[in-house]
């Protein structure tokens, strides 16, 4: 796996956006568990929106998360602030990093996700280029996603 990936071409109405959004967001944050519990996350940026007039109300905007493997422990730095703060509307900047020895790691997977904006943007990539030496477990959770995304380019971008 070098990059899986998927790009919405927008949503054809509110109703579909709310379930695309939502859907998505499941895969998303199984994704992101899941890959937290085999490994490290040593990087996490977005920025986090809420808006009670849009449905699903809440969104992810520019994510960006780092996993490398095997887990190692490390200091974590979180400069994480609120952006805006009015009625009805937030948004929110999430910015952690961990440090890690890059001697030991052996796998590095980079996630990008973003449902703002009328539109899902999603895709994984293998930090290494190939030369990953992931364990069994998450090649397995990559494989799911990766058959996800593949199901959702040839329909009609649902996940399946």
């Amino acid at each position: 796996m070098n990059k899986i990936e998927y790009l919405s071409a927008g949503f054809a109405n509110t109703e579909v956006q709310k379930t695309e959004v939502e859907q998505w967001r499941q895969v998303y944050d199984g994704l992101i568990l899941g890959l937290g519990s085999l490994g490290t996350e040593v990087k996490v940026a977005r920025t986090l929106e809420t808006d009670q007039d849009i449905a699903p109300y809440r969104f992810v905007r520019a994510a960006v998360h780092e996993f490398i493997f095997p887990p190692q422990r490390g200091e974590k730095t979180d400069k994480s602030a609120p952006v805006d703060s009015s009625l009805g509307y937030n948004l929110y900047y999430q910015d952690i990093t961990q440090a890690y020895d890059p001697s030991q790691v052996q796998g590095k997977i980079e996630v990008r996700y973003d449902d703002a904006d009328s539109r899902i943007n999603f895709s994984v990539t293998d930090g290494m280029e190939g030369d990953s030496r992931l364990d069994g477990q998450v090649l397995a959770i990559l494989s799911t996603l990766e058959h996800t995304i593949s199901a959702a380019n040839q329909t009609s971008g649902s996940p399946a």
